[in-house]
């Protein structure tokens, strides 16, 4: 199971890959915007789409489960994919 902090990681490095960023995953803080007016990456609201997508992929995440503020920044996904983790696996183990 990967932990919060791992799953950051792992978010940022998608996102930079996806949009094809000239910047080091690392240098992207867990609180910094993603996506729209606050992105310092000039990602817009319509790329949403196109990570989700990646997401959704990569994670096997049901759309119906994903809220766009949940994924305003890399801290909020990783959170979000730490917790559906633990209900998967606690839901698992029963």
């Amino acid at each position: 199971m990967a932990s919060g902090s791992a799953f950051e990681g792992e978010v940022k490095k998608i996102y930079v890959e996806l949009f094809e960023l000239d910047t080091d995953p690392g240098s992207i803080t867990t609180d910094e915007e993603l996506f729209g007016p606050q992105c310092d990456y000039g990602i817009d609201s319509m790329d949403v789409l196109r990570f989700l997508a990646e997401l959704r992929s990569r994670y096997d995440l049901d759309v119906s489960e994903i809220a766009t503020e949940t994924f305003r920044t890399a801290g909020s996904i990783a959170n979000f994919l730490s917790e559906r983790e633990a209900g998967s696996t606690t839901a698992d183990s029963r």
